[in-house]
């Protein structure tokens, strides 16, 4: 690290703030504040670490040092020297390789690198076999919840990128995995600590771990995932599947209902984390807690013009809505009234596909009421979507796909068929780093009333 021009201390030490209370425990949990901090100071960070942490952090730092300088520009150059430096380190199997792995995926992510992703991925799950990870995990208990930290993130990127690129997972959901302490108690472990007893207290703690809770949540995402690929919309298939379908519902449920009182999705809760500077973190949880469920129902938007439309399909249908708008409502109220940081990067892909839900109340719910709320929700996602766009270029691929999801209305005969369960509608739902198709299947027939993404803040009245 003596070697490298790092920025004066005081910009490092803010780069390092900033992104543990921004993006730390919301897509990654991969290091202890504290303890990074105190190898910073002792120059014990490898500094293809240190520099992707930087490359990652710098879009939203308000330090005068990057006065004039494009959010998007700032961290060009030390994620140029970070993937230079990973591949002279990538030979070396440590938890530090695994690490800086995973800040590169993130950085490569945020620019639509969609190959490096999955390359990242995959170098992630061999070095933690190789590890032998959470076999032989660290006596000392600090390493020992960093690596299970680590090893939980592994997990789940693996599950998310599978999806996105439509890949066999190579990590597998392991019920023993020993989960994590909580946030709390996390943050207030040193390098002293030497404790290594299971206590209640410490049972009580993994319970009320948020990004423990992410770890059977996201096995529940694989198995959706799984479901909307391996079905297509027709009658049969339908009647034959909803029994998965209902199942995979009761998992949501029964990972609701067994949740700690601490981490329900109520207001004081998220008020309280909020105030502790774990705010984004709880958003997070019941983010994709939400994004999920519309996922699961997202198929029962669809319905055959002038035919009676099953009871089941019409709860499903509702529900779908339901998560929709409580992905937007969060999102808005967390950043509203409690100035969370919700700017992680896959918070704009959940925000296109709940956008996509409330278009569909938009265009086809007969009533009023239902149509100026879908609107205001549309108003909402948006303002949150243009100020993401300031922090990553990514999210000119995300609005496009909305842009692209709202043409294929434009061009339907009929606009239920957009949300037909097919190959196209996958793709849009599922692989987040990749445009959308125009979606040809529908002849032209231009609907006057649409509204247009150019102008998408003022709705026209229906």
């Amino acid at each position: 690290m003596r070697d490298y021009q790092l920025p004066p201390a005081d910009v490092c030490r803010d780069l390092i703030s900033v992104y543990f209370d921004t993006l730390d425990h919301t897509e990654a949990s991969l290091f202890h504040h504290q303890s990074f901090l105190q190898a910073f100071d002792k120059e014990e960070i490898p500094l293809v670490t240190l520099l992707a942490l930087f490359a990652l952090a710098a879009r939203f730092s308000d330090h005068s040092y990057f006065q004039n300088c494009h959010r998007w520009a700032r961290g060009l150059k030390w994620r140029q020297e970070a993937k230079t430096l990973f591949n002279l380190q990538v030979m070396n199997v440590s938890l530090s390789t695994l690490q800086g792995c995973r800040l590169l995926s993130s950085l490569a992510a945020a620019e639509g690198d969609s190959d490096t992703v999955s390359i990242c991925n995959g170098l992630s799950t061999c070095v933690a076999s190789l590890l032998d990870l959470p076999r032989n995990l660290s006596k000392q208990p600090l390493r020992r919840e960093i690596e299970l930290r680590v090893l939980a993130t592994v997990y789940m990127t693996d599950v998310w990128v599978s999806s996105g690129r439509d890949v066999k997972r190579l990590s597998h959901f392991d019920e023993t995995l020993p989960w994590p302490i909580g946030e709390v108690d996390f943050r207030n472990l040193t390098e002293e600590n030497v404790e290594d007893e299971i206590t209640t207290g410490d049972v009580l703690s993994r319970r009320s771990c948020m990004w423990s809770q992410m770890i059977p949540l996201t096995n529940i995402f694989g198995q959706i995932n799984d479901l909307n690929h391996g079905m297509d919309c027709c009658e049969d298939d339908q009647a034959s599947d909803l029994a998965k379908i209902g199942a995979v519902s009761l998992d949501l449920a029964y990972w609701q209902r067994n949740l700690p009182d601490r981490l329900q999705d109520e207001t004081q809760n998220l008020a309280y984390f909020a105030s502790i500077n774990l705010g984004h973190v709880f958003v997070a949880l019941h983010v994709g807690f939400h994004y999920y469920h519309v996922l699961l129902y997202y198929r029962f938007l669809h319905f055959q013009t002038g035919q009676a439309i099953p009871e089941s399909q019409l709860e499903y249908s509702l529900r779908c809505k339901t998560h929709a708008v409580a992905i937007t409502n969060l999102i808005w109220s967390s950043c509203r009234d409690f100035n969370v940081n919700c700017t992680w990067l896959m918070v704009s892909h959940v925000l296109v596909i709940s956008s996509s839900v409330h278009l569909h109340t938009f265009l086809l719910n007969p009533s009023d009421e239902a149509v100026s709320e879908a609107r205001s929700l549309l108003e909402r996602n948006f303002q949150l979507l243009t100020r993401l766009c300031c922090y990553w270029p990514w999210l000119d691929q995300a609005m496009s796909r909305l842009k692209a999801f709202q043409e294929a209305c434009l061009r339907a005969r009929e606009v239920s068929d957009v949300f037909k369960m097919n190959s196209w509608l996958r793709h849009f739902l599922h692989v987040y780093d990749k445009a959308v198709a125009n979606d040809d299947t529908n002849a032209p027939c231009p609907s006057p009333h649409l509204f247009t993404l150019d102008n998408l803040a003022c709705f026209p009245s229906s």
